[in-house]
């Protein structure tokens, strides 16, 4: 454990040295990536005074941070809402393992142990490190994945009964499927499946709690364009033909793998599908090692891998034993899913991934301390 914490730290760290040495800019007005985009419409709106300028949701906090302070205050600005986005994430994800820990009787230097180790971990995470400093919308969609992830496991499978817990739940659905609807999609079929799967958590209280929050989510966004709990949104990714226009349509770019999946074919879609979710995790390899740039995502998959292997070692007992392990498993293999088949631009990949990486950290910590709690009852 130690060597590979030192292992992290070391890649890591030069990958994060590599991500400001290519260019990424740390204060100022953004000159790389979606932040240019986010930030020329800020300055639209600042300027004229007219949201409706506004094409996406994220666009019109931007836009108002941009009006209160003035478009050359207004990037500095909007750098320190996202430092206190990124420190509440970090907050929220020594809750989530303070949480487990307490509910599994963990003492409370195993909890200080683990919260501290994967808050670095999160720190030193290069591709977290370079967006926390961009204005692209994922930062906050991590934190509303993992607010997401705290509510659920605190009042389905902790079963805390607190009001503020329902409304985090109730909030993160709705802040994360305004950010991204995909996302809100993602996290709704992670519910499903936890209960589905889970009988044991299909109380009757448990059932009409979800059933009230579903409908006051539901009525909510049917004040959108998504209609009541995003169905137009739904019914319109569920068409192969969007989803493969839409697919088209992201993997554009300088890191374009150039797998294609035909949705309408089973065969060349199971093929195909299957070897981009596996490069998905191992890239840069097999054939992708063509510059400095590629070489920086290396000590993430590495990372992720070594995690993967650990987490996976024994994992039907984890999942009957420990059912937040089992909830954050589905979300991660949901959420890679998820982007592989939305995208084959392996940045934007990357980017997405943040939350399910994250939450693998919170895995992989649970699954060590499970693994040493059972040589303590062996014994």
């Amino acid at each position: 454990m130690i060597l590979f914490f030192i292992f992290y730290l070391a890649l890591n760290a030069a990958a994060t040295l590599f991500y400001f040495l290519q260019g990424f800019e740390a204060f100022g007005p953004p000159t790389k990536n979606d932040s240019v985009h986010y930030h020329n419409q800020a300055v639209l709106i600042a300027q004229s005074g007219n949201f409706s300028l506004a094409i996406l949701p994220y666009e019109y906090l931007v836009g108002l941070i941009y009006i209160i302070f003035g478009t050359e205050i207004g990037p500095y600005a909007f750098k320190i809402i996202l430092s206190l986005v990124g420190s509440s994430n970090i907050y929220l994800i020594i809750s989530i393992i303070g949480a487990i820990c307490i509910y599994r009787n963990f003492s409370r230097r195993v909890f200080h142990r683990w919260a501290k180790i994967a808050s670095v971990m999160m720190v030193l995470y290069p591709t977290y490190t370079m967006y926390s400093i961009n204005m692209v919308r994922d930062l906050f969609l991590v934190n509303g994945v993992l607010l997401f992830v705290f509510a659920f496991i605190g009042l389905f499978i902790l079963r805390t009964n607190k009001w503020t817990y329902y409304f985090m739940f109730l909030f993160s659905i709705l802040f994360v499927f305004i950010l991204r609807p995909y996302f809100g999609v993602l996290i709704t079929l992670t519910v499903l499946i936890f209960m589905i799967t889970e009988r044991k958590y299909r109380t009757k209280k448990n059932l009409a709690a979800l059933t009230i929050l579903t409908i006051i989510v539901g009525t909510l966004l049917s004040l959108t364009k998504y209609g009541f709990f995003g169905v137009n949104y739904i019914f319109n990714l569920a068409s192969l033909n969007s989803l493969s226009s839409y697919r088209s349509a992201s993997s554009v770019g300088n890191l374009i793998l150039g797998i294609e999946i035909d949705f309408m074919n089973p065969f060349q879609f199971i093929v195909n599908y299957s070897y981009a979710f596996l490069i998905n995790h191992i890239y840069p390899f097999p054939n992708y090692l063509n510059g400095i740039t590629n070489l920086l995502f290396l000590p993430e998959n590495l990372t992720i891998l070594f995690m993967l292997i650990s987490i996976l070692k024994r994992v039907r007992y984890k999942m009957r034993e420990y059912k937040e392990y089992k909830f954050l498993l589905i979300y991660y293999f949901l959420n890679i899913g998820l982007i592989v088949a939305f995208s084959d631009n392996i940045g934007t990949n990357i980017r997405l991934r943040m939350a399910s990486v994250i939450c693998l950290f919170i895995l992989y910590f649970i699954s060590l301390q499970i693994n040493k709690q059972s040589k303590l009852n062996e014994v």
